[in-house]
């Protein structure tokens, strides 16, 4: 997520201002929204679901609780990028088993949802598609993307504007999480979009877990209905994407649980 463009913009402060201002919205409308905090590609890995092997370099920095100034403060002063790399289609998966298990013993109809930031340019295992898809259905969660590309179409894009070459991996990364966007009904904002006034937050008012990728690659959030998660994804992948990541997925979700 440090990519620069010309204006200057990066887009690793770009994911943090929507961030933010996200969450000064939801101190200000006084909800009782919750929300949790998970970084990946951290140099440690600090959750409970990790091994030897899966979920490394994944960290809940701050578990289901109500939006606080400290939160907006490790937010806005204390993300900043590693050269580690780590898996976005992880994160997601410690997200929803946090999510899930903080939640349990709470009604049946608490809302729940997941707001994924990220510019898909790290490494994912896309055999975990299916894993994410079912998890999230299982919860009955929502699943929302914010990533920075406004249209995407043979590889190019632009980003408030501005050209962009989407590298291999982003393309096989936006065709991942288009897949799986399409299997939940999920939906899909553009930096640009989510930073409007009629953007996201105005529809966001659910209990989230923030999964913040601090890769220099990528940084992303998800937002699970009681979290919001930022992470990352760079595979390195030949295929082409097959669908416009920008497809705004608007469509109703209908729960099939």
């Amino acid at each position: 997520m440090n990519t620069r463009l010309k204006s200057g913009d990066i887009f690793l402060q770009i994911s943090k201002d929507i961030v933010s201002k996200f969450l000064q919205q939801k101190r200000i409308s006084s909800c009782n929204d919750e929300i949790s905090l998970i970084l990946f590609g951290t140099p440690a890995t600090v959750h409970p679901y990790a091994d030897d092997i899966h979920y490394q370099n994944i960290t809940i920095i701050n578990r289901l609780g109500a939006v606080n100034l400290e939160l907006l403060d490790l937010v806005q002063n204390s993300i900043e990028p590693t050269s580690i790399s780590a898996d976005f289609l992880d994160a997601l998966i410690v997200a929803l088993n946090h999510l899930r298990d903080a939640t349990k013993s709470r009604s049946e109809n608490l809302k729940r949802r997941i707001i994924l930031l990220s510019d898909l340019g790290g490494h994912c295992k896309e055999e975990q598609s299916n894993a994410v898809i079912k998890k999230v259905k299982d919860l009955c969660a929502e699943l929302n993307f914010i990533g920075p590309f406004d249209t995407e179409k043979h590889g190019k894009s632009t980003v408030f504007g501005e050209e962009y070459t989407l590298l291999p991996r982003q393309q096989a990364g936006g065709y991942i999480i288009s897949n799986i966007l399409l299997n939940v009904a999920g939906t899909y904002l553009s930096f640009k979009e989510a930073l409007s006034k009629e953007g996201t937050f105005q529809t966001i008012d659910a209990d989230k877990t923030l999964v913040a990728d601090k890769t220099n690659d990528a940084d992303k959030a998800i937002v699970a209905d009681k979290r919001l998660v930022a992470a990352d994804c760079t595979k390195k992948c030949e295929q082409e994407i097959k669908s416009n990541i920008k497809m705004s997925l608007r469509t109703k979700k209908v729960c099939r649980c």
